[in-house]
């Protein structure tokens, strides 16, 4: 019975092992299955995870290839690109803004996460008040900004921010930053040259009218007194032509640097062009104030200036016109001036003289004539008379002198009151072809009347000239009326020779390869030097009538009208005294064997008829 219990325990415990087993093959068999999920889940995971690593690392890649690509895309622009926070802590820049400031690279890195303002102190040149615009600029509502800086290194540089936005939120500021110092520097050039001389460096016409104008708005409101000086360089066309338009510009910048030395610093001194220059005083109303200040002006010129090697001398010649009499305008000053200017030439230059009513008078009545001058030739109101020219040997008429009139309305103009006129405004040359034109074919008149031989001396302006078709007009006339150039001669006066003396002689020299006579009228008033007498290639010389005037009376006067003669045969010109009025001094000339006379004491100037019937009649000179 005991064994039977013993082996069912035996059997029973063999089952529980058995079960036992059984649940442990099962439990194995499910830690297998389980530990099989997990090993499945990890490596799932492991997989994910190096997805994510691999797909962060690609990220990472494209993050630095677009930073990159964002940096070089930044440092391909000139422009200069700034990033900064709303903490003004810096994030990035490119290159161009690196060079700006001079910075390198990594002195750049070493301000990200900085304020980047605070340390531009070293290079801004007025710091303080850029601070004072950035901190506008970040307490104001104002969203943009722009500003220009100077730099301590003289860059110029024009700011410009745009705000940075999150969620409407500005978190900070992109700044685009452009270098605009050669832009500025052409402007202000561009500025400084529209309003100054480029030569002198003066003020121009444009800014001085502005002065002007500015200074007359003060005055009128203080009346302080105002002066306008006009300043015009004497005979400084001679120191032009002869040295040369490099020198002629080397004198004007030596006389504006001597000018500037004596103003004051309220005073405004104007380049009007050419020699001209114009000087504004304030605080000058009275003529004494101002004949000072002409009067230092002119001292300045007494010193020669140096040139090319050689002290040149030269004068000037000042109009003043004061306000409130002569002008309360810009226009008004400076015209009154001016003519004031040419009064004080004409009263002998290096002086200066005010303008007053008479001179307006004066003016008008130029301005009348030069417009009545227009019209003279179209209206055919000139005609030419003619004054004989005698010998001195045979009392026989060797020929005439043409001489132009002018009547207009019944009234005889004197040439004395139209001729300068002419002259100044640009007349003069139309008027001498007419008397070219006219007097060429009243030689032919003469010559189909018998008078072959007669010799009419045509007077050339300077200006004709200087215009260099003296030949060609004549030449042209010659041509038209068939008559010969031995029936010519052309009288030029010392002074307008003694100009440009070099031009003069190539000039003339022409007209007379041509075989056409020429003659030096007002011989001894232009200083001529003998050194220049001797190579001039003229045929006469006519003693100007100041020294034939006094010749019975002076015996300098006497003297000199010897020499003259004397000194004019040596060098085989033919000599003629001009304005003789009396038998005392036709004998007196005749004694010093002058060639020739002209003046009343034969004749007056008469109209073409009327020298027709003294050279048909053999009118001649009793002695």
């Amino acid at each position: 019975m005991l064994a039977k219990v013993e082996q069912s325990d035996y059997l029973s415990v063999f089952q529980d092992v058995s079960n036992a087993y059984t649940q442990a093959d099962e439990d194995r068999l499910l830690l297998e299955r389980s530990l099989d999920l997990t090993s499945k889940e990890l490596t799932k995971r492991n997989q994910d995870l190096q997805t994510k690593i691999d797909e962060a690392s690609l990220a990472e890649k494209k993050l630095k290839e677009s930073f990159a690509l964002l940096q070089a895309t930044l440092d391909s622009s000139s422009e200069g690109v700034l990033v900064i926070r709303e903490n003004r802590h810096v994030d990035i820049c490119n290159q161009a803004l690196l060079n700006m400031f001079n910075l390198e690279r990594d002195e750049f890195d070493r301000l990200i996460g900085h304020d980047f303002f605070n340390n531009l102190k070293p290079f801004v040149k007025n710091f303080e008040a850029f601070k004072g615009e950035l901190i506008n600029l970040y307490q104001s509502d104002d969203e943009h900004a722009n500003f220009t800086i100077e730099l301590k290194n003289k860059k110029i540089l024009d700011c410009y921010a745009v705000p940075r936005m999150v969620d409407e939120k500005i978190i900070g500021r992109v700044w685009n930053v452009r270098d605009v110092t050669q832009l500025r520097r052409s402007e202000q050039e561009a500025r400084y040259n529209a309003n100054h001389d480029r030569l002198t460096g003066l003020p121009n016409r444009t800014l001085f009218r502005e002065r002007l104008e500015q200074a007359l708005k003060l005055n009128h409101r203080k009346k302080l007194g105002l002066a306008i000086l006009f300043l015009d360089l004497d005979e400084f066309k001679i120191i032009n032509d002869s040295l040369g338009h490099e020198a002629g510009d080397e004198l004007l910048k030596k006389v504006s640097d001597r000018l500037r030395k004596v103003l004051r610093d309220e005073d405004v001194l104007s380049r009007h062009g050419g020699d001209e220059f114009v000087l504004m005083q304030q605080g000058v109303g009275h003529i004494k104030s101002a004949s000072a200040s002409a009067e230092r002006i002119i001292d300045l010129f007494e010193k020669p200036f140096e040139l090319a090697g050689k002290e040149i001398y030269i004068s000037t010649s000042i109009g003043i016109a004061l306000t409130p009499n002569d002008g309360d305008t810009h226009s008004l000053l400076i015209r009154n001036a001016d003519m004031a200017m040419y009064y004080a030439k004409s009263r002998g230059r290096n002086n200066f003289q005010f303008f007053s009513e008479d001179l307006e008078r004066l003016s008008s009545h130029r301005l009348k004539i030069k417009h009545d001058l227009k019209m003279a030739l179209e209206r055919n109101e000139f005609h030419l008379v003619y004054q004989p020219k005698v010998s001195l040997k045979d009392g026989m008429i060797m020929g005439v002198e043409a001489l132009i009139r002018w009547k207009k309305e019944g009234k005889l103009i004197p040439p004395m009151e139209f001729i300068p006129i002419a002259e100044d405004y640009g007349l003069i040359v139309a008027i001498s072809e007419w008397v070219i034109d006219n007097s060429c074919r009243q030689i032919r008149h003469w010559i189909d009347a018998g008078f072959k031989d007669v010799k009419v001396a045509i007077n050339i302006s300077p200006r004709h000239l200087e215009r260099g078709t003296v030949l060609s007009d004549i030449n042209k006339a010659v041509k038209k009326y068939r008559i010969e150039r031995k029936n010519i001669e052309i009288e030029i006066t010392e002074t307008a020779i003694m100009d440009d003396v070099n031009v003069a002689i190539q000039a003339l020299q022409k007209v007379k390869d041509q075989g056409i006579s020429i003659a030096m009228d007002d011989f001894g008033t232009g200083y001529s030097s003998l050194n220049y007498l001797k190579r001039l290639p003229i045929n006469v010389v006519k003693i100007d009538k100041s020294f034939i005037d006094s010749l019975k009376d002076s015996p300098v006067d006497s003297a000199m009208v010897f020499s003259i003669i004397t000194l004019a045969h040596l060098l085989e010109y033919q000599v003629v005294a001009e304005g003789v009025e009396d038998q005392e001094t036709m004998h007196v000339l005749k004694t010093m064997n002058c060639d020739y006379l002209q003046g009343y004491f034969f004749s007056r100037p008469v109209s073409a008829d009327d020298l027709s019937s003294m050279l048909d009649s053999g009118t001649r000179l009793e002695f």
